[in-house]
């Protein structure tokens, strides 16, 4: 932007020499004829390489942008990416160190979504990740920051929210995840999600916030392994049933047509 700044003034300076000689009288035996056009031709070459300039440093400026949005991007679901998220978490805590401001850092992950990639392949797991993403994107508001920061793995952070609310959106959030469905292959993918919540404030570090969320999720994972009850075994086409209907049990109904 400086480079710009100063090619602004230069075209300026340029533009006010051309209007000086332009005001000067031909007669003036100070500016002879020949010195005067050949300053103007001089002045008009300068303005139109300060132009060229100016266009090619703004070119770059966009290029640059364009490739910082690209290394912190996440290509399939368009979300911020891991160091996206690193960059606008450590926003968020240096508001909260300045202000006093309190948040919700809300942490996402997906049960049993192996099984799928396994199961019914990366494509399959691929349109889950890119359902799961549009759906929060539709519950943030504009000032939360989404994105994915794992294979399977993603994280919100409500800037700014009072902690009580945030445990509320943490659950809503929850319960919409885990009534997602994706068609495949003319079967119904049921997704299932655990959610941990970590609250922040002044003097919280990001590494120490992140790491607490995930601990959070793991125990929320936990809970929900142990309320579930898989039916036992019986032969291979079985256990795969078995397998996916514990984490994804519209395949079921899915399996048996």
């Amino acid at each position: 932007m400086k480079k710009i700044d100063r090619m602004t003034g230069l075209e300026d300076t340029i533009e006010d020499v051309m209007a000086l000689l332009a005001m000067a009288p031909e007669e003036d035996s100070s500016v002879p004829s020949l010195l005067r056009h050949a300053i103007a031709k001089r002045l008009n070459k300068l303005h139109d390489e300060a132009h060229l300039a100016e266009s090619f440093i703004s070119s770059q400026s966009a290029e640059i942008r364009q490739l910082q949005e690209l290394a912190t991007t996440d290509p399939l679901t368009q979300l911020l990416n891991r160091r996206g998220f690193e960059n606008e978490m450590r926003k968020s805590l240096s508001r909260a160190e300045r202000s006093g401001e309190e948040g919700v850092l809300i942490y996402i992950d997906l049960d049993g979504f192996k099984s799928i990639n396994d199961h019914l392949g990366h494509a399959a797991g691929d349109e889950v990740l890119r359902a799961v993403a549009l759906h929060m994107s539709q519950f943030i508001r504009d000032t939360d920051v989404l994105a994915r920061i794992g294979g399977d793995e993603f994280a919100l952070v409500l800037a700014g929210v009072p902690v009580e609310i945030g445990r509320e959106r943490a659950i809503h959030l929850e319960q919409i995840l885990n009534s997602i469905t994706v068609v495949w292959n003319g079967q119904l993918i049921s997704v299932a999600a655990s959610v941990g919540v970590q609250t922040y404030g002044t003097g919280d570090i990001f590494e120490t916030l992140l790491d607490g969320a995930d601990k959070n999720m793991y125990r929320a994972k936990e809970r929900r392994s142990e309320a579930r009850t898989p039916m036992p075994p019986v032969n291979a086409r079985a256990r795969f049933s078995t397998e996916m209907t514990a984490h994804f049990p519209l395949l079921k109904a899915a399996n048996a047509d």
